[in-house]
């Protein structure tokens, strides 16, 4: 236990580094020189020799330093997708045509949601320098819908590169670093739609399951046992206050027994 003669106080922190340009933080080492050499020796203490000891975070809550560019709306035309719910919307770095690694969030919006009520989310992403693309989300009828337009607008979006956008994106796309965020029931069909490629429902054209390197759901219903993030890197976000979808506790919406059946790295931000 710390006490008053083996505590120090240490100051100038505000002076350490923490401009990371499109990254959201700077990673630093921690080192204690015992001996006072300025080598790591014997007996010298270090935290983050085999990773990083400790980040230090900009202010998430600002908009990064890319000019970003908008598609407000166009078409995806791909097997399964209804022609009710084949619009897309996207938003990417200005810069793109000097990039050739650039992430993807896709972003399945909620039941009598609209997928272009995330503009903040866009211009958020992509002035860090992703690409963000939202679709219209067939909802209504449950989850395994919403798990399909998810699934088969991701399909659409990276395999039409070369004329979304007259091809701006094309060449440029790290599909190996793909997000899917969903809301509400799109944050139940994003869990699902993972589920649905690892049991061998879904087998997508354009990407594989490895590609999708996060899984997101904000706020989601889940009225059954179908939507299970699996050993995706799954982010469960919820609000207190957040009651369940149907207005009463009878309601019979379950949502943290999604993050439950996640089985691999997984958190859960409660505001």
């Amino acid at each position: 236990a710390a006490t008053a003669d083996n505590t120090e106080q240490m100051f100038g922190a505000a002076s350490l580094e923490d401009d990371a340009g499109e990254s959201i933080g700077v990673p630093y080492d921690v080192v204690i020189d015992v001996d006072g050499d300025g080598q790591l020796g014997p007996g010298d203490l270090i935290d983050g020799r085999q990773g990083v000891g400790f980040w230090l975070f900009k202010d998430l809550t600002a908009l990064g330093p890319v000019p970003v560019t908008r598609v407000e709306t166009y078409t995806a035309s791909f097997p399964g997708i209804p022609a009710s719910r084949n619009q897309q919307r996207l938003t990417y770095p200005s810069d793109i045509a000097s990039r050739n690694d650039v992430p993807l969030v896709v972003i399945s919006h909620g039941n009598g949601q609209d997928y272009r009520w995330y503009d903040y989310m866009h211009d958020h992403f992509a002035s860090h320098g992703w690409a963000v693309m939202s679709h219209q989300n067939n909802t209504g009828p449950g989850i395994e819908t919403a798990s399909d337009t998810t699934l088969r607008h991701t399909d659409f979006f990276l395999g039409n590169l070369n004329s979304i956008a007259g091809g701006a994106l094309a060449g440029r796309i790290d599909r190996t670093r793909t997000v899917w965020i969903g809301h509400s029931r799109g944050g139940e069909g994003v869990a699902r739609a993972y589920d649905r490629i690892f049991i061998g429902n879904y087998v997508p054209e354009n990407y594989e399951l490895d590609d999708i390197l996060v899984v997101s759901s904000i706020a989601p219903t889940d009225f059954g046992t179908r939507a299970r993030p699996g050993d995706a890197n799954f982010h469960f976000i919820y609000g207190s206050s957040d009651g369940d979808v149907r207005g009463s506790v009878a309601g019979g919406s379950k949502p943290f027994a999604i993050y439950e059946r996640g089985t691999g790295i997984k958190q859960v931000t409660y505001i």
